[in-house]
């Protein structure tokens, strides 16, 4: 068993945190002590079961690792989403939040019906993502804001640059996509 503890200070509401990460036989607890009870997680291989409802730290205080919640949250959703959208896109439902906004190419969209309704019609049958670059910031509002950028390979079309931004929000312990723009890296120089 292995147990290690780290105090941690929400800069936004000034609350303190403290947190317990127990090992025992592979299998990962995180206990949060909080002023109004202790919550216990398990850590999994989705983002829903990551230990997230902790709010926000600050770059001083880290759960693991050498980066910030808020990088970790971002990536680990950043890698998760790409990996559906590459392998599995109707898996990509799992990560937007119901009355979600999308922006695509200029055209906005409503809720999580319409969103996989426009991925589900993108006329291609194999996509590849490879991201190049990706930054994370937590927002005042206990949010994540993640922007990425990359290149994609579709069928047999010529690989092209895109950016692409998610808002991440937790909602019961999960973390989803509530605002999305994508757009393609094409330039026009006429």
């Amino acid at each position: 068993m292995t147990r290690s503890i780290a105090y941690m200070t929400n800069p936004v509401v000034g609350l303190c945190y403290k947190v317990t990460i127990t090992i025992i036989q592979a299998v990962t607890f995180i206990t949060v002590s909080k002023k109004l009870g202790v919550l216990i997680y398990l850590w999994g291989q989705d983002c829903s079961r990551l230990p997230y409802k902790l709010d926000f730290i600050d770059s001083e205080h880290q759960v693991m690792g050498d980066k910030p919640l808020w990088e970790q949250i971002g990536s680990q959703f950043v890698q998760l989403y790409y990996q559906h959208f590459d392998n599995d896109r109707v898996k990509v439902g799992d990560l937007y939040y119901d009355d979600c906004f999308m922006t695509f190419e200029g055209s906005t969209l409503r809720g999580k019906n319409n969103v996989m309704a426009k991925l589900s019609s993108l006329p291609f049958q194999a996509i590849q993502h490879i991201i190049t670059a990706q930054d994370h910031q937590p927002t005042p509002d206990s949010c994540v804001m993640s922007m990425v950028m990359g290149q994609l390979k579709a069928d047999q079309d010529q690989v092209m640059g895109f950016q692409q931004v998610f808002l991440l929000r937790n909602f019961d312990n999960k973390w989803l996509c509530t605002n999305e723009m994508f757009r393609l890296s094409l330039h026009n120089f006429a």
